[in-house]
C-alpha cells in the first residue's frame, strides 16, 4: 500500500512537470530544495505518554517519550537526552529531569512530594536540538495534581472586583461538616510577588490582587500543609479579543470569501461569541457564531474600497466592535473545500499565468499542479498520509501568493487489536493481554502500555498520540483541548478542525523561503553527551585569558579531566555522562601552578517555558474525592502519616548535600551523626572503615603511600617536610573535638598539591580556635543536571504463598510497561495482576510507533468483579 501511494504521488508530480517546466522554476528545483532542507536540518518531535492523566501529592508521574523524525515519524535515538519538566501556573519548573536514551527508549518518572501544591500543571518535554525550532514545537500537555490534604478540608473562594483590583476571600472548611477549620499557618503567594504569611488562628483570609499579580490568572494559597493554585475569575465585563483570518490570507473584492475567526477571553481561553458584519454604511452583510472554543467561520463577498466591521457579543452579554482586514484587489488567494474523500482547490483574484499549487506535509512534497481561476484542481485524499497538509499557491518564479492548511484524516486500515485471556477477573488474579498490529506496513515497533483503575482515574483528559504527532506538534501556538478533534470524527469535529487550521499556521519550516532557496539552519547541535564549560578572564581588564589549566573532579563517580582555556578564555569538558546529584569541583591554575581566581563556570540554561493554557475543563469542576479514592490514599502509609490531624509538616527531608569542598571531594565521609549512629569513638575505628588504609610503624598509609593531614582546611606539615606520625594527630586532638572526618583519595587530592596517599581531612567542633576555611578562591563548585537513574515500576505477583491481607492493594495505576517490544510478527504480550478494588473496571491504553513511523494506538476495557481468591 505504501509503495502504491509513493508511485501515485510521483506520477502526480511528473504529470505536472511539462506544465510548469516552461516557467522560471522547475518542479525538479522545488523538489531538490525541499529535500535538501529536510536533509540539512532534520527535526525531531516528541510525544509523551503518562501512566494516567491526573495525580495526587505523594504520587509518581511515570512517562515514556517517543522521539521521532518530524518528517517521517520514524523513531529517532540520536539525541542522547530528553528533558521533561512540570511547569506550574507561574511558569516555574517545579520538577525537571534529564532522561537518557537506553536501547532506543526514553522513560522516566517525576516524584510528587505529598506537600505538592494542588492545581493545573503543564508537562513539557523536549530535546536540546528541538530548541532550534522553538518552544512552540515542544511537547506540552495539561496534568492536574490534587493534594491529599483536600480530603480533610476544602478551600472556598469569593471574588469581587474593585476597579482594576480583585478582592479575594478564601475560607478553609471541613470536607464533611462544612464548618470552618482552625489553622494557625496560612498565607498566599501572588504571581511576581512575595509570600504573605498570617498567623491569626482563623480559617479564612482576605487579600487584594492587582497589576502584575493578575497576569497569570492564578494565586497560590496555603492553609497549613494544604497548598492550592486557585484560578482567578475573568473580570465581569472584561475585555476579549477577536481576530479574523480570511481564507488564503486576503479578502478579494468581488469574490465570495470565507473568513475564520477566533475569540479569546481575558483569561487566554477561547470564548463563545456571535456577531454580525456591517459595511461602512451600516448595512449587515453577514452573521456568524462560534462552533468550538471561540472559533468559527462565515462567508461574504467584499466590495472594492469598502471597509467592514464586526459587532461581536460574548455569551455573557459583553459586546465590542472589531475591524475586518481590508480587501486587496491585487491579491491572489486559495479557496479549499476539504470534502470527505477529495480536496477541491481553486483560486481567486489576481493569479498570474503559469501559477501552480504545491501540497506538502512535514517537509515532504505530496503533489504539484498548475492552477488558474478557470482551472481548479482536485486531489484524492486516500493517496495522502494523515496529518496537517500545507497548500501553497506559487507564481512561476516560486514566490508564495497564498497558503492554506488542511487536515487529512487517516484513511488506512491499521488496527491495534488488544485481547485478554478472560472476559472478567477477580481480585488478585493474573491478566494476560495479547496485542496485535494489523494492516501496518512494518509490524515491528515499540509501545507503552498503561492499565488504570476506572474508579480511581478519570481518563477524559488523556492526550492521544494521534493528537500530538499529527496535529499539535505541527501547529505553532497552543491548541486548546487537542484531544477533542480525535475523539469522534464527524462533521462537527471536521469543521472545528478546519477552522482551527485557518486560524493557526504551520511554521516548522518556512516553506515559502525554502522554495526560493533560502534554507533554515540549526544553530544548536545535537546533544550527544553532557558538558561543563566556563570562561577565564584577566583580573584588571576583564578580557579573555588564554592558556589557563582548568581541571574538573568528582569523587562521586571518580571523574577527573583537564582542559586549557582558548583564545576566547573558554574551556569545555564534554563527552562524559553522570547521574543526577553528581557534584563537581572546578579548579583553575596558571602554567606555573599558581592559582587563577577570575573565572566562571557557566550555569545551565533551560528554555523559558510557559505554563500555557489549561484544558477547557475548568478546575472548578473537579469532583469531590470518592470513597474509593480515599481508600487508596489512606492505604499509602507515607501519606496516611502526614494526614494525621496532630502532625504539621514544616519541611520535607531532602537528600544530604556536601557541606563543603572537602566532603564533596571525599570518597568516605564520617559526620557527627554517622559517628554517633555507628558508635565510633576513635580515629583507629575510622581508619578501619577506609578500605586500603592502615597504620604502619606509627604512620598512616593509603595503598603504600603516606597520608597527608588537613585540619579545618589547612594542610599540616611536619618539621623538615617530614611526614607527621598518626600518633601525633591522635594526641593533638581529643576525639570529642571532632565534628567530621573526610578521606580525599589521591586522584582528588591533587588539587591541593598532594599527589600520593590522599588527604585525611579533619573538621573540629572548636571553630573559634580553628576557623573553618571557605572554598579556595581558585575553585568553584557545580552540580549540573545529570541523567535520571531508571526505576522499575513495582507490579505485585500474587500466589498461594502471598499473605498480604485483602483490601491493602489499591493501585490507581494497576500496571505500567513503558517499553514493550512488538516483534516482526506484530505481536506483543503483557501480564499483570489485578488489585483489591471491588467491582471496578480497568482501562488499557497502548501507544507507540512502528519502526516505519506509523502510529500505534489502542484501548481496551477489563471488568473486575469482587471475587477474592482466598
Amino acid at each position: 500500500i505504501a509503495v502504491m501511494k509513493v508511485l501515485y504521488l510521483l506520477l502526480t508530480i511528473l504529470c505536472c512537470v511539462s506544465s510548469v517546466r516552461a516557467q522560471d522554476i522547475t518542479v525538479d528545483t522545488l523538489l531538490s530544495r525541499m529535500a535538501r532542507q529536510v536533509y540539512d536540518y532534520p527535526q525531531e518531535k516528541v510525544h509523551v505518554m503518562t501512566d494516567k492523566p491526573s495525580y495526587y501529592g505523594g504520587d509518581t508521574i511515570r512517562f515514556r517519550a517517543f522521539v521521532a523524525d518530524a518528517s517521517t515519524h520514524r523513531p529517532l535515538h540520536i539525541s542522547k537526552y530528553l528533558y521533561v519538566e512540570l511547569i506550574n501556573p507561574y511558569d516555574h519548573a517545579d520538577l525537571r529531569v534529564k532522561v537518557m536514551e537506553r536501547g532506543g527508549v526514553y522513560e522516566g518518572y517525576l516524584p510528587l512530594d505529598p506537600l505538592f501544591a494542588e492545581g493545573d500543571y503543564s508537562l513539557v518535554a523536549y530535546t536540546a536540538f528541538m530548541e532550534n525550532a522553538g518552544e512552540d514545537y515542544f511537547f506540552r500537555k495539561r496534568l492536574s495534581v490534587r493534594s491529599p490534604f483536600s480530603m480533610q478540608g476544602r478551600m472556598e473562594c469569593g471574588f469581587e472586583w474593585k476597579g482594576d483590583d480583585l478582592n479575594v476571600t478564601v475560607g478553609y472548611k471541613d470536607g464533611d461538616s462544612g464548618e470552618y477549620l482552625v489553622c494557625e499557618d496560612m498565607g498566599y503567594l501572588p504571581y511576581g510577588g512575595l509570600e504573605r504569611k498570617r498567623k491569626n488562628w482563623r480559617a479564612e483570609m482576605d487579600f487584594r490582587l492587582g497589576g502584575k499579580s493578575l497576569e497569570k490568572h492564578y494565586v497560590l494559597v496555603s492553609f497549613g500543609n494544604y497548598s492550592k493554585y486557585i484560578r482567578l475569575p475573568q473580570r465581569d465585563g472584561g475585555g476579549f479579543d477577536v481576530t479574523f483570518h480570511p481564507e488564503g490570507g486576503y479578502l478579494v473584492p468581488g469574490a465570495e470569501c470565507r473568513v475564520a475567526f477566533k475569540a479569546i477571553g481575558s483569561d487566554g481561553l477561547g470564548t463563545d461569541v456571535s456577531g454580525r458584519v456591517f459595511d461602512s454604511g451600516g448595512s449587515e452583510v453577514s452573521r456568524f457564531s462560534s462552533v468550538h472554543l471561540g472559533m468559527g467561520v462565515f462567508s461574504f463577498t467584499p466590495l472594492a474600497g469598502e471597509r467592514y466591521t464586526a459587532e461581536v457579543r460574548t455569551s455573557s452579554g459583553v459586546t465590542d466592535v472589531f475591524p475586518l482586514p481590508d480587501s486587496y484587489s491585487r491579491a491572489g488567494v486559495l479557496h479549499v473545500l476539504n470534502a470527505p474523500d477529495t480536496l477541491f482547490v481553486s483560486s481567486a483574484g489576481v493569479v498570474p499565468p503559469g501559477s501552480f499549487v504545491l501540497l506538502q506535509q512535514r517537509g515532504n512534497v505530496l503533489a504539484v499542479a498548475p492552477i488558474g481561476n478557470d482551472s481548479p484542481q482536485y486531489f484524492e485524499k486516500r493517496t495522502f498520509p494523515a496529518g496537517v497538509t500545507q497548500i501553497l499557491l506559487l507564481d512561476g518564479h516560486g514566490n508564495t501568493l497564498s497558503e492554506r492548511l488542511v487536515f487529512i484524516r487517516d484513511s488506512g486500515s491499521r488496527v491495534t487489536s488488544i485481547s485478554s485471556d478472560s472476559t472478567s477477573y477477580g481480585n488478585r488474579e493474573k491478566v494476560c493481554l495479547d496485542i496485535s498490529l494489523e494492516g501496518y506496513s512494518v509490524r515491528s515497533g515499540s509501545i507503552a502500555v498503561s492499565v488504570t483503575d476506572d474508579e480511581l482515574v478519570d481518563d477524559k483528559e488523556h492526550l492521544p498520540i494521534e493528537a500530538q504527532m499529527l496535529l499539535q506538534s505541527d501547529i505553532a501556538g497552543t491548541i486548546e483541548a487537542p484531544a477533542y478533534y480525535f475523539g469522534q470524527a464527524d462533521d462537527e469535529t471536521d469543521l472545528a478542525l478546519d477552522v482551527l487550521l485557518m486560524t493557526q499556521g504551520w511554521r516548522r519550516y518556512d516553506i515559502p523561503n525554502v522554495l526560493l532557496g533560502r534554507l533554515s539552519e540549526a544553530t544548536r547541535p545535537l546533544e550527544i553527551g553532557q558538558e561543563i564549560s566556563g570562561k577565564v578572564r584577566r583580573i584588571i581588564v576583564n578580557t579573555p585569558r588564554e592558556g589557563v589549566n582548568v581541571s574538573v573532579m568528582s569523587a562521586q563517580n571518580g571523574y577527573a579531566n583537564l582542559s586549557v582555556s582558548d583564545k576566547d578564555g573558554l574551556f569545555t569538558f564534554s563527552g562524559f555522562d553522570f547521574p543526577e546529584g553528581t557534584n563537581y569541583v572546578v579548579q583553575a591554575l596558571d602554567k606555573d601552578g599558581s592559582p587563577v581566581i577570575n573565572f566562571d563556570v557557566f550555569e545551565e540554561k533551560f528554555p523559558a517555558n510557559v505554563f500555557g493554557l489549561p484544558s477547557s475543563v475548568p478546575q472548578a469542576r473537579i469532583k469531590e474525592y470518592t470513597s474509593e479514592e480515599k481508600m487508596m490514599i489512606n492505604s499509602n502509609e507515607a501519606i496516611k502519616e502526614i494526614l494525621l490531624d496532630e502532625i504539621v509538616i514544616l519541611g520535607r527531608k531532602k537528600v544530604k548535600q556536601p557541606k563543603d569542598i572537602y566532603q564533596m571531594l571525599a570518597n568516605k565521609s564520617f559526620d557527627a551523626d554517622y559517628l554517633v549512629k555507628n558508635n565510633i569513638t576513635s580515629f583507629d575505628e575510622i581508619v578501619y572503615n577506609i578500605a586500603g588504609m592502615r597504620e604502619v610503624q606509627g604512620y598512616l598509609q593509603y595503598r603504600n603511600s603516606f597520608v597527608t593531614y588537613m585540619i579545618d582546611g589547612v594542610l599540616q606539615e611536619g618539621f623538615f617536610d617530614m611526614t607527621i606520625p598518626f600518633s601525633e594527630i591522635k594526641l593533638r586532638f581529643n576525639f570529642d573535638m571532632i565534628d567530621r572526618v573526610d578521606f580525599i583519595p589521591s586522584y582528588m587530592s591533587a588539587c591541593f598539591g598532594v599527589q600520593d596517599g590522599g588527604i585525611l581531612s579533619i573538621k573540629t567542633k572548636n571553630i573559634g580556635a580553628m576557623p573553618d576555611r571557605k572554598l579556595p578562591l581558585n575553585m568553584r563548585l557545580c552540580s549540573p543536571l545529570g541523567y535520571q537513574k531508571p526505576v522499575e515500576f513495582y507490579s505485585p505477583k500474587y500466589d498461594a504463598s502471598n499473605n498480604l491481607p485483602t483490601g491493602t492493594d489499591l493501585r490507581s495505576t494497576v500496571h505500567w510497561a513503558p517499553a514493550v517490544q512488538v516483534g516482526a510478527d506484530g505481536k506483543a504480550h503483557v501480564e499483570f495482576y489485578t488489585s483489591d478494588m471491588l467491582d471496578t473496571s480497568y482501562t488499557v491504553r497502548v501507544e507507540g510507533l512502528s519502526d516505519e513511523g506509523e502510529i500505534i494506538s489502542g484501548s481496551y476495557d477489563i471488568p473486575v468483579k469482587n471475587r477474592f481468591m482466598r
